[in-house]
């Protein structure tokens, strides 16, 4: 691959790196296993680097997406990037999506942190990433799982009606995650 990260995937890869700073990082399930990052984020954030969109907050947030996602990241690459298509999965829809490897995202257990979304009053927010060759196709989910888990069981539930919105980064070739288990 011998071109550039087309500008749209790399906004969002930007927005999916402050997203995790802001919250999986500095406050999430992942604060605890890290004590030296959640408190070089906790100081950014005391400095006013991390609230506001500046050039000091996203070097922060892509530092520290780029050491923690690379596993994410790498097969993404490799499989080259080439935009991004903002999708809305309908409940009837919802079977074409996958998540990393695995073939049936609607079928996954609800567990207790996509429970507490789905049952809970506030909006589902931050963004749901996908992966596709073939966005009209098949979709694989890469991030926002459990927002997107929680989505589904507000259809069970019927409190939404509304579709599952997804940004989809399109590949040139298929992901690993797209190939035959």
């Amino acid at each position: 691959m011998n071109q550039a990260v087309p500008p749209s995937v790399a906004a969002l890869l930007v927005e999916w790196a402050r997203h995790e700073c802001l919250g999986r990082y500095a406050f999430g399930p992942d604060a605890d296993a890290d004590p030296k990052l959640r408190d070089y984020l906790a100081d950014a954030a005391r400095r006013g680097a991390m609230e506001a969109d500046t050039d000091a907050g996203r070097q922060i947030a892509l530092d520290v997406f780029l050491q923690k996602r690379h596993p994410l990241l790498v097969p993404l690459l490799a499989a080259e990037p080439i935009g991004v298509e903002k999708v809305r999965i309908s409940r009837e829809a919802i079977a074409r999506v996958g998540y990393l490897e695995h073939a049936n995202f609607a079928g996954t257990e609800l567990d207790d942190f996509a429970r507490q979304l789905a049952e809970g009053p506030a909006p589902l927010v931050g963004g749901t990433i996908g992966v596709s060759s073939d966005p009209a196709g098949r979709i694989q989910l890469i991030d926002g799982l459990h927002r997107a888990r929680a989505w589904i069981e507000r259809w069970r539930l019927g409190s939404t009606t509304d579709p599952l919105p997804v940004s989809v980064i399109v590949t040139a070739r298929r992901s690993r995650w797209e190939e035959p288990t």
